[in-house]
């Protein structure tokens, strides 16, 4: 059987052996009557740790590499993971969140395109107006003076 984990580079090495260690004495001690259910529980684990690391970091951070660095992996493992786990791939989680992100912030906060473009950490406007439209087929603009054009309809009238 082929061990999933790769070499980290050099800053992260310490952490990781320290995860070896601790993946090593759970298979050891605690996995060997469940075998069959280790797979999928560790599959779970590693999913669920990408989950977070996204929602943490999908402002700054779009690569799988940097994921797959953090769960000390490398990036097609925990893309075929993830990918075997949720049914979506590991950018699609990324971009998800970015989108939904880009949308909280075009919505109800008062920042320009520019800015939103700035904290989102896009290249450029161009950029993230190609993005954004890809993703939800319309302008960040045209989200954004859709949803101020949008009547409340009181429930009591």
């Amino acid at each position: 059987m082929s061990h999933p984990y790769r070499f980290p580079p050099k800053g992260n090495r310490s952490r990781c052996r320290r995860t070896y260690l601790a993946d090593d004495i759970w298979s050891d001690s605690v996995a060997e009557p469940q075998e069959v259910l280790e797979g999928s529980f560790r599959t779970n684990q590693v999913v669920e740790r990408f989950v977070t690391l996204v929602t943490q970091y999908h402002n700054s951070e779009r690569s799988m590499q940097f994921y797959a660095d953090k769960l000390c992996l490398t990036p097609k493992y925990l893309s075929k993971i993830v990918k075997q786990a949720t049914g979506r791939s590991g950018p699609d989680w990324i971009d998800t969140y970015v989108v939904l992100e880009a949308k909280n912030l075009l919505r109800y906060s008062d920042l320009s395109i520019k800015e939103i473009v700035w904290r989102l950490n896009f290249a450029n406007s161009s950029v993230f107006n190609k993005f954004f439209r890809t993703h939800t087929g319309i302008s960040p603009s045209d989200y954004r003076k859709g949803l101020s054009g949008v009547q409340h309809i009181d429930a009591g009238s």
